[in-house]
């Protein structure tokens, strides 16, 4: 089995990574890349000392990426590769957020520019596509198991949300995976 943190953008991603590893998980993530976004000047990478986790859409958009992944480990796949995923088993945890809050959080990271330049005028319905269309094709295959879970229920209720992903089958120590970390930061952001 291998387990799937996905969403888009400033969904919790990281933060539902962090408490997947916290609760035992091996993950897998590029060393390389993570070497990078750390040497990067933005500021949100300052607030993020626990690391991204992530293996880069270089990667996991690969044809058969995910074919080579250890057994039992967590990777961190954004949404648009969910649909190339090579056959195997998989529990998928489907990061989901107020768009409006992706917004704020997405602009506070990288500025408004780079959010307009990225997603324009129609965020809200990319976003609602985008969501639905790949939950639907994954809820398709008979390989994967996915779980939606929403950002301010981790982040106002991370215990009750734990005990649903060990529910759901993914073998982490809730007493070791509840206690969210560094997401002190985005409390603050409109719900």
């Amino acid at each position: 089995m291998r387990y799937i943190v996905s969403g888009i953008h400033r969904s919790g991603t990281s933060m539902m990574m962090k408490c997947l590893i916290d609760g035992g998980i091996n993950p897998v993530y590029s060393e390389k890349r993570e070497s990078r976004m750390r040497s990067g000047d933005k500021e949100d990478y300052e607030l993020n000392p626990d690391g991204f986790w992530e293996v880069g859409q270089a990667n996991y958009m690969q044809f058969g990426y995910t074919s080579t992944l250890p057994d039992e480990c967590c990777v961190k796949i954004q949404s648009i590769g969910l649909p190339i995923l090579s056959s195997g088993e998989y529990k998928i945890v489907f990061m989901r957020r107020n768009p409006e809050t992706i917004k704020i959080s997405y602009i506070r990271a990288f500025g408004e520019i780079d959010f307009d330049k990225q997603y324009g005028d129609n965020w809200l319905e990319y976003y609602e596509e985008l969501t639905s269309g790949v939950i639907g094709i994954m809820r398709q295959r008979r390989d994967v198991d996915l779980i939606e879970v929403n950002y301010n229920d981790v982040v106002n209720n991370p215990e009750l949300e734990m005990n649903k992903l060990k529910d759901f089958g993914i073998p982490i120590d809730v007493n070791k995976a509840k206690l969210v970390p560094n997401t002190e930061y985005r409390r603050n952001e409109a719900a």
